[in-house]
Protein backbone atom coordinates (compact mmCIF):
# COMPACT_ATOMS: atom_id res chain seq x y z
CA UNK A 1 0.00 0.00 0.00
CA UNK A 2 0.87 3.66 -1.23
CA UNK A 3 1.78 5.89 1.96
CA UNK A 4 2.63 5.43 5.76
CA UNK A 5 -0.06 6.97 7.65
CA UNK A 6 -0.51 5.97 11.42
CA UNK A 7 -3.22 3.55 12.21
CA UNK A 8 -5.99 4.43 14.48
CA UNK A 9 -6.26 2.54 17.47
CA UNK A 10 -9.16 0.41 18.70
CA UNK A 11 -9.98 2.41 21.29
CA UNK A 12 -10.28 5.02 18.61
CA UNK A 13 -12.38 3.48 16.53
CA UNK A 14 -14.60 2.68 19.07
CA UNK A 15 -14.83 6.25 20.32
CA UNK A 16 -16.34 7.10 16.63
CA UNK A 17 -18.32 4.41 16.21
CA UNK A 18 -20.19 5.41 19.16
CA UNK A 19 -20.26 8.84 18.19
CA UNK A 20 -21.65 8.11 14.79
CA UNK A 21 -24.12 5.24 16.36
CA UNK A 22 -25.72 8.03 18.83
CA UNK A 23 -26.31 10.57 15.66
CA UNK A 24 -27.45 7.71 13.70
CA UNK A 25 -29.96 7.19 16.56
CA UNK A 26 -31.13 10.98 16.13
CA UNK A 27 -31.44 11.03 12.36
CA UNK A 28 -33.67 7.96 12.71
CA UNK A 29 -35.71 9.35 15.46
CA UNK A 30 -36.35 12.92 13.16
CA UNK A 31 -36.60 10.39 9.72
CA UNK A 32 -39.57 9.17 11.82
CA UNK A 33 -40.61 12.17 13.00
CA UNK A 34 -41.34 13.80 9.27
CA UNK A 35 -43.20 10.09 8.30
CA UNK A 36 -46.02 11.12 10.90
CA UNK A 37 -46.42 13.95 9.30
CA UNK A 38 -47.65 11.76 5.98
CA UNK A 39 -48.96 9.11 8.48
CA UNK A 40 -51.31 12.39 10.11
CA UNK A 41 -49.95 10.77 13.34
CA UNK A 42 -50.88 7.32 13.55
CA UNK A 43 -48.04 4.82 14.25
CA UNK A 44 -46.33 2.80 11.50
CA UNK A 45 -47.66 -0.71 11.98
CA UNK A 46 -44.53 -3.29 13.10
CA UNK A 47 -42.81 -4.72 10.47
CA UNK A 48 -43.68 -2.64 7.60
CA UNK A 49 -41.15 -3.10 5.18
CA UNK A 50 -41.82 -0.12 3.77
CA UNK A 51 -40.42 1.96 6.77
CA UNK A 52 -37.69 -0.50 7.55
CA UNK A 53 -36.52 -0.17 3.93
CA UNK A 54 -36.56 4.05 4.61
CA UNK A 55 -34.55 3.74 7.41
CA UNK A 56 -31.91 1.52 6.28
CA UNK A 57 -31.50 3.88 3.38
CA UNK A 58 -31.70 7.07 6.15
CA UNK A 59 -28.31 4.80 7.75
CA UNK A 60 -26.68 4.03 3.99
CA UNK A 61 -27.14 7.49 3.50
CA UNK A 62 -25.79 9.18 6.33
CA UNK A 63 -22.35 6.56 6.17
CA UNK A 64 -22.07 6.87 1.91
CA UNK A 65 -22.73 10.38 1.81
CA UNK A 66 -19.86 11.43 4.32
CA UNK A 67 -17.56 8.52 3.49
CA UNK A 68 -17.60 9.97 -0.13
CA UNK A 69 -17.73 13.63 0.80
CA UNK A 70 -14.69 14.46 2.90
CA UNK A 71 -14.16 10.83 4.00
CA UNK A 72 -15.28 12.07 7.61
CA UNK A 73 -18.53 11.36 9.64
CA UNK A 74 -18.92 13.70 12.73
CA UNK A 75 -17.96 10.61 14.84
CA UNK A 76 -14.75 10.22 12.69
CA UNK A 77 -13.98 13.79 12.83
CA UNK A 78 -14.15 14.22 16.38
CA UNK A 79 -11.47 11.41 16.94
CA UNK A 80 -9.73 12.86 14.14
CA UNK A 81 -10.23 9.54 11.59
CA UNK A 82 -10.16 10.03 7.55
CA UNK A 83 -11.23 7.10 5.17
CA UNK A 84 -9.06 6.57 2.12
CA UNK A 85 -8.22 4.09 -0.07
CA UNK A 86 -5.32 1.87 -0.54
CA UNK A 87 -4.12 4.61 -3.20
CA UNK A 88 -4.89 7.57 -0.36
CA UNK A 89 -7.67 9.14 -2.91
CA UNK A 90 -10.78 9.68 -1.79
CA UNK A 91 -13.69 6.70 -1.44
CA UNK A 92 -15.98 6.39 -4.26
CA UNK A 93 -19.44 5.06 -3.99
CA UNK A 94 -18.80 1.65 -4.63
CA UNK A 95 -16.30 1.09 -2.33
CA UNK A 96 -18.59 2.96 1.08
CA UNK A 97 -21.52 0.87 -0.33
CA UNK A 98 -19.27 -2.15 -0.12
CA UNK A 99 -17.38 -1.25 3.18
CA UNK A 100 -20.82 -0.94 4.69
CA UNK A 101 -22.44 -4.39 3.59
CA UNK A 102 -19.67 -5.86 4.71
CA UNK A 103 -19.16 -4.18 8.10
CA UNK A 104 -22.63 -4.06 9.21
CA UNK A 105 -23.38 -7.75 9.26
CA UNK A 106 -19.77 -8.14 10.88
CA UNK A 107 -20.27 -5.69 13.66
CA UNK A 108 -23.58 -6.68 14.56
CA UNK A 109 -21.72 -10.39 14.76
CA UNK A 110 -19.51 -9.34 17.72
CA UNK A 111 -17.44 -7.10 15.77
CA UNK A 112 -15.75 -10.06 14.34
CA UNK A 113 -14.61 -7.88 11.09
CA UNK A 114 -12.92 -5.22 13.42
CA UNK A 115 -11.17 -8.15 15.65
CA UNK A 116 -9.71 -8.83 11.82
CA UNK A 117 -7.15 -5.87 12.35
CA UNK A 118 -5.55 -7.74 15.43
CA UNK A 119 -4.43 -10.21 13.28
CA UNK A 120 -3.18 -7.97 10.21
CA UNK A 121 -0.02 -6.72 9.18
CA UNK A 122 -1.30 -3.37 8.57
CA UNK A 123 -3.95 -3.45 11.11
CA UNK A 124 -6.55 -3.18 8.37
CA UNK A 125 -10.31 -4.72 9.23
CA UNK A 126 -11.81 -7.41 7.25
CA UNK A 127 -14.10 -4.97 6.03
CA UNK A 128 -11.25 -2.56 5.20
CA UNK A 129 -9.70 -5.26 3.34
CA UNK A 130 -12.80 -6.37 1.25
CA UNK A 131 -13.33 -2.72 -0.18
CA UNK A 132 -9.79 -1.47 -0.61
CA UNK A 133 -10.39 1.32 1.93
CA UNK A 134 -8.56 1.99 5.37
CA UNK A 135 -8.79 4.59 8.05
CA UNK A 136 -6.10 6.80 9.23
CA UNK A 137 -5.21 9.27 11.81
CA UNK A 138 -5.55 13.10 11.06
CA UNK A 139 -3.88 15.98 12.39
Amino acid sequence: MAGAFTRPSLFRRLGSMLYDTILVLALLIIGSGILLFYTKGESIKPGNLYYQIYLLSLIFGFFIWFWTHGGQTAGMAAWRLRLITFSNNPVSFRQALIRLLIATPLLLLGGCGLLWAFYDQEKLTLYDRLSKTKLIRVS
